[in-house]
């Protein structure tokens, strides 16, 4: 279920905490995962919330579901383990998820090979969707964490890396451009540390909204 959650309105902006409601089909491809995602700030312009200074904060791993982009079987992988999903695509990339697989430092390299073998479609889906989002509503979205090797911003793109995964989240501006600055994960769970790199508090970013 989808959940947007208001404030009181003091006049000074709007901070949205947004839930979209996801699942594996929604993130078939750009277009239904931008609609998914959309959902709520539809909800939230009904009631009069969004404006130049909102400010719209979706959760962790939002992005992460975007390793179903371009997959076909999604009714399949929603009724799947994280494991049978796993191992279904990787079978399906092999070439890539064992190139990734080979290159990979994780403890667990085959989790990390998977998220690896899709990072390029994920990157390019996540950012395509959330600036047409801020763009069509004029509003600034921190846009949720996604899980892509070594991300970084480079002349406005947010391109997938070579190197660890790290969970990190984007923000985009009113106009639909993304800042260059990415907040990354510094303190990942037990269960994220075989896979997932962390970074330092010292490398936090602000944002001028």
């Amino acid at each position: 279920m989808a959940m947007v959650a208001f404030g009181e309105d003091r006049g000074r902006g709007a901070l949205l905490a947004v839930g979209p409601g996801l699942h594996p089909g929604c993130c078939r491809t750009t277009e239904t995962f931008t609609a998914a995602l959309g959902a709520p700030l539809e909800e939230a312009r009904a009631a009069g919330r969004l404006g130049p200074r909102t400010v719209a904060v979706y959760g962790e791993h939002v992005g992460t579901w975007l390793g179903a982009i371009g997959e076909e079987e999604t009714r399949r992988a929603a009724a799947a383990t994280a494991a049978d999903a796993s191992r279904t695509l990787a079978l399906r990339h092999l070439p890539r998820y064992l190139f990734a697989f080979l290159a990979s430092r994780a403890d667990d390299r085959a989790t990390a090979a998977v998220f690896g073998s899709k990072a390029g479609a994920m990157a390019a889906a996540y950012q395509r969707s959330f600036s047409v989002l801020a763009r069509r509503h004029g509003i600034t979205i921190v846009a949720g964490s996604i899980v892509l090797p070594r991300p970084a911003v480079r002349a406005g793109r947010l391109l997938a890396g070579n190197g660890p995964l790290e969970n990190v989240s984007a923000v985009f501006a009113p106009d639909g451009g993304l800042h260059e600055r990415l907040s990354r994960k510094c303190f990942p769970t037990a269960a994220e540390r075989p896979w997932l790199a962390a970074a330092s508090p010292e490398e936090l970013p602000v944002f001028a909204t």
